[in-house]
């Protein structure tokens, strides 16, 4: 069996409880991956130190409060994610490269002589 602490079991409810809050994917193997996700890593995650599982817990708490607010505020943002049925990809509009503006460099040979030291030639 394998012993891990209370930390890492409240981290993995907590990232339970993170995930359940995004809005629902679209794809069937994305609401497994979703559901197991946090489950793994709670076993993961188990060996860090103690410190740092306690700082993911408080910040999954964080953001699951902002999100219920943010939620609360906005409620379209719930809605769920629609599946687009056929992609289509941005119309581009393609430009011939011998019509594109060529590039100058920004200083010129002559600015280069002005800026020259008197002392010195630019030769």
């Amino acid at each position: 069996m394998i012993a891990i602490g209370i930390v890492p079991i409240i981290l993995g409810i907590s990232m339970y409880f993170q995930f359940k809050l995004n809005p629902t994917p679209m794809d069937d193997t994305q609401k497994q991956v979703f559901k197991l996700l946090p489950w793994v890593l709670m076993f993961v995650m188990a060996p860090f130190a103690a410190g740092l599982q306690v700082y993911w817990i408080t910040s999954n708490c964080l953001t699951i409060l902002q999100q219920k607010l943010l939620y609360a505020r906005h409620p379209g943002l719930q809605a769920p994610v629609t599946k687009r049925t056929t992609f289509r990809p941005p119309a581009r509009t393609w430009v011939p490269i011998s019509s594109r503006p060529t590039r100058r460099s920004p200083r010129s040979s002559s600015s280069m002589r002005a800026s020259c030291s008197p002392g010195m030639s630019a030769s």
